[in-house]
C-alpha cells in the first residue's frame, strides 16, 4: 500500500489532519490501535473556535451528539470552596468522546480516507519511508504525521528520551448519583501541585478528573478519592482511568524531512 500521507492516531487531531489531506486530493491512511467507536480519557470540551473550525473540514453534517451539553461559563473553586462564576466569550461544547470521535472517523471514511483500526505498528523506517505493521504488512508513505499521543511510537522518533511529565485521573459518574445540576464546567484549583481538577457535565453523566505534574511520591488514587469526597462524589477506585500526557512540553524540532 502506498499513500501520500500516513497518520498515526485517529483522535481529533489526527482525523482533522486526515480531512484536510483528503480535501486537498491527496491519498491518506490513518492507523489506530483501537476499534471505533471507543471512549477516551478526556474532559471533552470543544471550544466555540474549534467548533467553527470543524465546519471548514467539510464533514458533511454538523455534529449533534446525544450526550452533548453547551456550557456558557465556568465555575471556579479553590479546593472545594466556591469562588465565582465566569461567563465565557463563546460556547464550550461538552462532548462525549465516544460519540465525537466516531463522528469524525466515519465522516473521514465517507470521503474515501483509509482507516486501519485495531492495528498495531511494529516499526517505522523514516529512511525508506516504510511502516511495518504487526502482521508484517508494509505501508509506504511520502509524509508521516504523528498524532498518537505523549507516549506514542512517533514521539520516540523525535526524542527517544522524552517522557510524559503530566498524569491525570478521570471517572464518569451517573448524574443521578450526584447533586451537580449545572450545565457549566467547574474548575478546581489547589487540589494537586501544579495542577487542577474539573467537572464537565454531559446529559447523562459527569466527567470528573484531575491533572498535575507527575511525581512518583504522590499516591494519585488516594488523592483523587480525597478530591471526589470533598466535592461530594463517591465511587469505587476500580472505575478510575489514568493517563500520562505532556504537561507544558512541546517539540522544537518535529520531523520535517523532504526528499
Amino acid at each position: 500500500m502506498n499513500y501520500d500521507v500516513v497518520i498515526i492516531g485517529a483522535g481529533p487531531s489526527g482525523i482533522a489532519a486526515g480531512h484536510n489531506i483528503i480535501n486537498n486530493n491527496l491519498s491518506c491512511c490513518i492507523i489506530d490501535k483501537q476499534v471505533f467507536p471507543r471512549n477516551k480519557l478526556c474532559a471533552g470540551g470543544v471550544t466555540q473556535k474549534t467548533f467553527e473550525l470543524l465546519k471548514s473540514l467539510n464533514l458533511g453534517q454538523e455534529f449533534k451528539g446525544e450526550n452533548t451539553i453547551v456550557s456558557k461559563g465556568v465555575s471556579i473553586y479553590l479546593k472545594d470552596k466556591y469562588i465565582t462564576d465566569i461567563a465565557c466569550k463563546g460556547n464550550t461544547y461538552l462532548v462525549d468522546r465516544f460519540e465525537f470521535d466516531e463522528y469524525l472517523v466515519r465522516a473521514y471514511e465517507k470521503k474515501g480516507g483509509k482507516l486501519l483500526e485495531n492495528t498495531k505498528i511494529k516499526n517505522i523506517d523514516t529512511e525508506n519511508n516504510i511502516i511495518t505493521l504487526a502482521d508484517n504488512q508494509n505501508i509506504k508513505f511520502k509524509y508521516i504525521i504523528g498524532a498518537d499521543g505523549a507516549v506514542g511510537i512517533t514521539r520516540s522518533l523525535v526524542d527517544k528520551d522524552i517522557k510524559a511529565n503530566g498524569f491525570c485521573l478521570q471517572v464518569d459518574i451517573d448524574k443521578i448519583n450526584t447533586s451537580y445540576n449545572s450545565d457549566n464546567m467547574a474548575m478546581y484549583y489547589g487540589v494537586l501541585p501544579y495542577g487542577y481538577g474539573w467537572i464537565f457535565p454531559k446529559k447523562n453523566h459527569l466527567s470528573v478528573g484531575f491533572i498535575g505534574e507527575y511525581d512518583k511520591k504522590i499516591d494519585y488514587k488516594c488523592e483523587f478519592e480525597n478530591f471526589l469526597n470533598n466535592i461530594g462524589i463517591n465511587c469505587d477506585r476500580s472505575e478510575f482511568k489514568g493517563a500520562f500526557i505532556p504537561f507544558g512540553q512541546y517539540l522544537n524540532k518535529p520531523i520535517n524531512k523532504e526528499k
